[in-house]
């Protein structure tokens, strides 16, 4: 170890260097050989710079450069701060003007106001006095809404007659003989999808006729067509009845009505005593008449009123001519059987 109690006097020996050679080379190696910790919150250590203003580290140390940054900014953010709060004490200043101002147009209205309201209470009695310049009315609103106009709030009375039912009965209906027909709808708001009808039990195609189609319900009652109206004229017309088309059915029927009908009679009887065959009781004069025994399939004849008498015809094919009597509803026919009670039948044509 080096000498460290020297005095003036003291003989300084090469040993005595050496020594403090050795000393200052250990010293260099026990520096070399210090380790220092980072510096903490805790604990003493070393420190770096940093020009960072916005850092959040606790192991750095600000520089002067940062320090001054850090000042500037605080200084323009003072200067704005300082702006903002002028700014909003004059804004403050114009809201409490124009908040007298509402208030002084509200007690002019008659409506009670103080500027010690809150703006929400002000609006709500401006929004009282507010008034719509419109024209439409409570019969123009759907029922349940609100609207208002130059005459102020109003609720709508308009029925939504869709909503209400899918098909509405026509109040009234009109029409158009060969062209069209109206069906006038309740008053109310349809939306489009909604149908309004008229009830008619009547429209259907039993009875339309066979020709007819009426809103897609084909007819088929049967009637005259014109073609068959004008066929039926004609045969009328060569009965010496004259028919026209344009006579309705009823003339038709009551023309026909008029055509000259021949009437028959038909039955059977037996001869009187003296074999005659005597018929009476037709309502009307025969003007032919047929007659046959019933015991003899070829003795039969015919009569023609016009003449007294009545032919014949037996088996071999020859006449032969009997005299008789035309009556009222009836005949005699004066056969020479002269057998009574002989069954016959007859016919008899008008």
């Amino acid at each position: 170890m080096a000498k460290t109690d020297w005095t003036l006097t003291d003989t300084v020996k090469p040993d005595d260097f050496n020594n403090i050679g050795r000393e200052i080379n250990q010293l260099r190696m026990d520096v070399d050989h210090i380790e220092v910790p980072t510096a903490s919150l805790t604990e003493a250590g070393i420190v770096q710079l940093s020009n960072a203003t916005n850092s959040t580290s606790e192991a750095q140390a600000a520089t002067s450069k940062a320090v001054k940054l850090a000042y500037d900014a605080a200084a323009a953010a003072q200067t704005t701060a300082n702006a903002a709060n002028s700014a909003s004490a004059a804004a403050f200043q114009l809201g409490n003007e124009r908040k007298a101002e509402v208030v002084a147009a509200l007690v002019a209205k008659g409506i009670s106001a103080s500027t010690s309201e809150s703006w929400d209470s002000l609006i709500a009695k401006m929004a009282g006095i507010i008034k719509a310049t419109g024209n439409a009315t409570a019969a123009q609103l759907l029922q349940g809404y609100t609207a208002s106009n130059a005459s102020g709030a109003f609720t709508g009375t308009m029925i939504n007659r869709s909503a209400e039912a899918h098909h509405q009965l026509a109040t009234d209906t009109a029409r158009e003989p060969g062209i069209r027909v109206f069906f006038q709808p309740p008053a109310g708001y349809y939306n489009g999808s909604s149908w309004v009808y008229a009830a008619s039990p009547q429209l259907s195609s039993g009875n339309l006729p066979k020709d007819v189609n009426i809103f897609g319900i084909q007819g088929i009652l049967e009637r005259l067509t014109t073609a068959e109206k004008e066929a039926l004229a004609y045969a009328i017309t060569t009965k010496s009845i004259p028919a026209s088309v344009d006579d309705s059915n009823t003339v038709l029927a009551q023309k026909i009505h008029q055509i000259p009908m021949k009437r028959t009679a038909q039955g059977e009887g037996v001869t009187e005593s003296n074999g005659h065959i005597v018929v009476r009781g037709m309502d009307f004069y025969p003007q032919t008449f047929f007659y046959r025994y019933k015991r003899w399939s070829n003795y039969f004849g015919v009569a023609h009123r016009g003449t007294m008498s009545t032919s014949i015809v037996i088996d071999d094919g020859r006449y032969k001519t009997f005299g008789g009597s035309w009556y009222q509803g009836g005949l005699r026919i004066d056969t020479n059987t002269g057998k009574a009670d002989e069954p016959f039948a007859w016919y008899a044509i008008e």
